[in-house]
């Protein structure tokens, strides 16, 4: 039994369905109120059917119910961890900190208990942290106490603190660090909502930049991790670094869309965070514009995928393919 936490998310979901299709039985996390129209349609969209989605065995549990967290665990053999609170919102900050943090603790102790035969962690390259003194981001740099680092770059940084901590007491694990995920999904959130805000115009762009990989290759090295030697590493997963212009200009002709061609300033994208926090206020929710997003629109940052592609001898798709496919899921998703 293979146990995927974090199934109703981009990663989770094409590896749940990618699980299936090598034939083995999965068990997976949800929470109470999680919608899993978005995993039934990756699993339709890759076997043209209902059957093998129904093959996988759901679970009810929060990261923070130890005791569901235990069920879940119980008879499995390999576990990948996808789950993870992600908000750039400052008063969400300690809840996702003990989330991501906690949550990993509780599910590296159990998989310990359990003897798991190896433990996938999914963290990100937020977790990397900013490397000033280098002008390309890799596994090799140490984590930085810096303002640029955002609250969820800190929070999973601490929660593969967990997991190198449970290696060093037996347990047979890696950790993927993947940049900016590229594939379909839910169009509301995440990644693919680039798609669904592009799709009705979007005028405006920062001029950072970031790197950009395909869903299918994060699943692709999940997988090669999980069912080969390699243990106890950690993997920046990048296709290519790219401005946010540059990704905008591929993701446009792709939906027969003119691309957004109004470069922001930080003064004006500053100004929209104050207007947007008050509204938000008023209208009681999170806001869409934080600093932390704004701080991420500028930064220009480049990230190494040569650790990837020598050790796990890997060609990354191009992001151009990336972007061709994830569109076309999108259009016929908005058939339907």
């Amino acid at each position: 039994m293979i146990l995927v936490t974090g199934a109703t998310g981009l990663i989770g979901s094409h590896l749940l369905a990618e699980l299936v299709g090598q034939g083995h039985p999965c068990r997976a996390i949800k929470r109470q109120d999680s919608d899993l129209e978005t995993v039934r349609k990756v699993f339709k969209r890759k076997f043209k059917s209902d059957k093998e989605f129904e093959t996988v065995e759901w679970l009810e549990a929060d990261l923070l119910e130890i005791e569901a967290l235990r069920r879940a665990v119980s008879g499995s053999q390999y576990v990948f961890h996808c789950a993870a609170m992600v908000s750039f919102f400052s008063n969400d900050s300690e809840i996702m900190k003990k989330t991501n943090i906690q949550g990993t603790r509780y599910l590296v102790n159990l998989a310990l208990e359990e003897k798991i035969q190896k433990f996938i962690f999914v963290s990100s390259s937020a977790a990397i942290g900013n490397q000033p003194d280098s002008e390309v981001v890799s596994e090799s740099g140490k984590w930085i106490k810096d303002a640029g680092n955002s609250n969820y770059g800190l929070s999973k940084y601490l929660a593969e603190l967990e997991v190198w901590r449970a290696s060093e007491e037996g347990l047979d694990m890696a950790i993927i660090n993947p940049c900016i995920v590229i594939g379909p999904g839910n169009w509301g959130s995440s990644s693919p909502v680039l798609f669904t805000r592009i799709n009705k115009g979007l005028k405006f762009y920062t001029p950072g930049s970031n790197a950009f990989v395909d869903v299918r290759d994060v699943v692709s090295i999940m997988l090669k991790l999980c069912f080969g030697e390699i243990k106890n590493e950690r993997y920046l997963l990048c296709s290519e670094n790219l401005s946010y212009k540059s990704l905008f200009d591929m993701i446009a002709p792709s939906l027969d869309q003119a691309a957004p061609d109004f470069e922001v300033k930080r003064w004006m994208a500053n100004l929209a965070m104050i207007f947007e926090n008050i509204k938000s206020f008023f209208a009681g929710r999170k806001p869409f514009i934080t600093r932390e997003t704004v701080q991420n629109g500028f930064r220009d940052i480049r990230y190494s995928n040569e650790k990837a592609k020598k050790e796990l001898n890997f060609e990354f798709i191009p992001i151009r393919e990336s972007v061709q496919f994830t569109a076309d899921a999108f259009l016929e998703d908005r058939k339907h």
